[in-house]
């Protein structure tokens, strides 16, 4: 509950957090317990690099949701094949499906689902697009132009690394 509520104050990383706690906590815990440090245990889990020198990382990202954005329009695709059954659970498992298979992408997926899944729900029955439910949530931006983020992120890892 503890880390939950630091992932909380996290505001648009809270997902992204919350994704990794449900990965790896368990894992965290066990290299907690042999008093290894932060960066041991994120090396070990491949969230960040042994290397200390700063890497750049630029990326082109549609709207303001980058990819979170494009994550949230798969989820609502794979729930909207099991809206005329109406079975919100075979929904859930599907995306869940989804989020297994994205690789490192999983634990965004997965905190997205877990944040959004019953709201994404509410509207498809609503009859609204993959679009306008994401923008709804936030994680898309109406605008059409692309976005050019330049970050400078120690190690390899990118956020994940420092969350």
């Amino acid at each position: 509950a503890a880390v939950d509520d630091l992932c909380d104050t996290l505001g648009p990383l809270s997902s992204i957090c919350k994704g990794l706690v449900d990965e790896f906590f368990d894992e965290i815990w066990k290299m907690l317990e042999q008093h290894l440090s932060a960066e041991e245990i994120c090396e070990k889990l491949g969230l960040c690099s042994s290397a200390n020198t700063p890497v750049q990382m630029e990326m082109d990202i549609e709207g303001s949701g980058g990819g979170e954005c494009d994550i949230c329009k798969e989820i609502v695709q794979v729930a909207l094949k099991y809206l005329e059954s109406g079975s919100e659970e075979a929904a859930k498992a599907a995306v869940d499906d989804l989020c297994n298979k994205l690789g490192p992408l999983s634990s965004v997926c997965k905190g997205l689902v877990n944040e959004f899944f019953d709201e994404i729900w509410k509207m498809l029955q609503q009859h609204l697009s993959a679009e306008e439910i994401c923008e709804k949530l936030g994680l898309c931006s109406s605008a059409n132009t692309p976005v050019q983020m330049e970050m400078d992120i120690e190690g390899s890892g990118g956020g994940e690394c420092d969350i």
